[in-house]
């Protein structure tokens, strides 16, 4: 068995360093190598099956952790963490931003104007990624567009919740914001296996 590293990069720099007590000068050099353990041709098949099976292995830890953290939660009885995505997106969520201030209690803030002006198609998808217990402005939104009345034009929102932990989904199912989702047909939710 070979056991040789292969070259990928040597170098060196030479450094002088000087100490300000005694006046007297030292040289340095500095020497930095990359290396990585040759590929075996032979072993690729293997290697192959070998590689699929820690994905696997480390996909089935990582859904369990996250279905024991959301257990745990629905035990701690808190709410969603906050949210700012109408900040952080403006164009894509300015045709909603009037419609969630007026919803919001207290002082109304100013929608700033965007330029260049921002067109939004007449249907909206948004995936929610790693989506948890749901996103709070995004089911807040999901909410209010429910509860308007045929005379109000707004994009309709298509919204996709996908994660990993089927027990996040099972409790973002129960959440009542998701249900008046499922009621106007705008809302979706998997579990997704990165398995798969």
């Amino acid at each position: 068995v070979c056991t040789k590293l292969e070259l990928l990069e040597l170098d060196y720099i030479q450094r002088i360093y000087r100490n300000r007590g005694d006046n007297s000068t030292r040289r340095r050099v500095w020497i930095q190598g990359r290396f990585r353990k040759p590929f075996d041709v032979a072993n690729e098949k293997n290697h192959d099956v070998t590689s699929i099976g820690c994905i696997n292995s480390h996909s089935a830890t990582i859904s369990k952790r996250w279905d024991n953290y959301y257990c745990t939660h629905a035990t701690m009885k808190t709410s969603s963490l906050p949210s700012n995505l109408f900040q952080i997106f403006p164009n894509e969520f300015s045709p909603w931003q009037s419609l969630m201030k007026q919803q919001k209690k207290g002082k109304p803030q100013n929608v700033q104007s965007l330029e260049p002006s921002y067109s939004v198609p007449d249907n909206v998808t948004i995936v929610d990624l790693g989506c948890g217990l749901g996103n709070t402005s995004l089911l807040n939104l999901i909410q209010t567009l429910h509860q308007q009345t045929d005379e109000e034009v707004s994009p309709k929102v298509n919204a996709h919740f996908l994660d990993i932990s089927s027990e996040a989904i099972r409790q973002l199912c129960n959440d009542e914001r998701y249900q008046s989702g499922i009621a106007s047909d705008s809302v979706e939710s998997h579990v997704y296996d990165v398995r798969q």
